[in-house]
C-alpha cells in the first residue's frame, strides 16, 4: 500500500518560518503511543511531498539514554520484517526469525544478547520515506530500551497515525519533547480508499488544516 501526504506553504508564511530555522517533523504513533522520535524531517518549501509504503524494518541501538536531542544510532537492522512475528536478537548481534507467532500487525522481539556484553539495547521499528522524490532509507519510528533477556511488543504499526510539527533545527532519528496539542494528528486509516492527503499551513493555529 502506497501513502501520500501533501503540504503546502505559501510564500510569506514560508519566508517567516525559515527565518525561524523551523522544521515540518513527522512522528509516527506506535502501540498508541505519542511519537518520541522524528521519524522524518525536511526542510519546508512551498509543496512539501512526502511518501511512503505499508513495509517496516526493526533495528537495535547501543544508545538506551533517549534524552531529548540524542539520535538514534543503529548498529543492527532486519529490513522488510514480517509483521505478526517474534524476532530474536541474538549474541552474534543480527536479528533472526522464529517460529513463534505475534499478535496481527504486530512486531515482538527477544533481545537474547548477554547481559555482560550488553546490559539493555534500544530497539524499535524503522520505515523508508520519500521526501521531495529523494528516499530517506529505513528511518526509525520509535525507540524503546529493552534489557538484556526480555522482550517487546510493537502493537499497530499499520494505523499509520501521522503526527507533524514545525520543530526548530531537528535532524530524522532525533528523540524529541514535542507537545501532541501543538501536532497536526492523521490518521490514514480514515482514507481508505485513496490514501493521499493533502493540507495547507495556517499561520494563525501553525498547523496544516484541509
Amino acid at each position: 500500500m502506497d501513502y501520500k501526504l501533501n503540504l503546502s506553504i505559501n510564500a510569506t508564511d514560508l519566508e517567516k518560518l525559515r527565518e525561524r530555522n523551523l522544521n515540518i517533523v513527522l512522528g509516527k504513533s506506535i502501540s498508541n503511543e505519542i511519537p518520541r522520535i522524528a521519524w522524518s524531517s525536511l526542510d519546508p518549501f512551498e509543496h512539501n511531498d512526502i511518501r511512503w509504503k505499508d513495509e517496516f524494518g526493526i533495528y537495535a541501538a547501543l544508545n538506551t539514554s533517549l534524552e531529548v536531542g540524542s539520535v538514534v544510532n543503529v548498529v543492527s537492522d532486519l529490513q522488510n520484517a514480517e509483521p505478526g512475528k517474534t524476532y530474536i536478537f541474538e549474541e552474534t548481534g543480527v536479528f533472526k526469525m522464529t517460529d513463534q507467532p505475534a499478535e496481527p500487525y504486530s512486531y515482538e522481539i527477544d533481545n537474547q544478547m548477554p547481559a555482560n556484553q550488553n546490559p539493555a539495547l534500544t530497539f524499535g521499528l524503522m520505515q523508508d520515506v520519500t521526501i521531495q522524490g529523494i528516499n530517506k532509507e529505513l528511518s526509525v519510528i520509535n525507540a524503546l530500551a529493552v534489557p538484556a533477556n526480555q522482550r517487546v511488543r510493537f502493537l499497530d504499526a499499520t494505523k499509520h497515525i501521522i503526527y507533524i510539527w514545525l520543530l526548530e533545527n531537528t535532524a530524522s532519528s532525533t528523540v524529541i519533547d514535542a507537545e501532541p496539542e501543538k501536532a497536526t494528528v492523521l490518521a490514514f486509516t480514515d482514507f481508505t480508499e485513496s490514501h493521499d492527503i493533502s493540507l495547507h499551513f495556517d499561520m494563525k493555529t501553525m498547523k496544516f488544516i484541509p
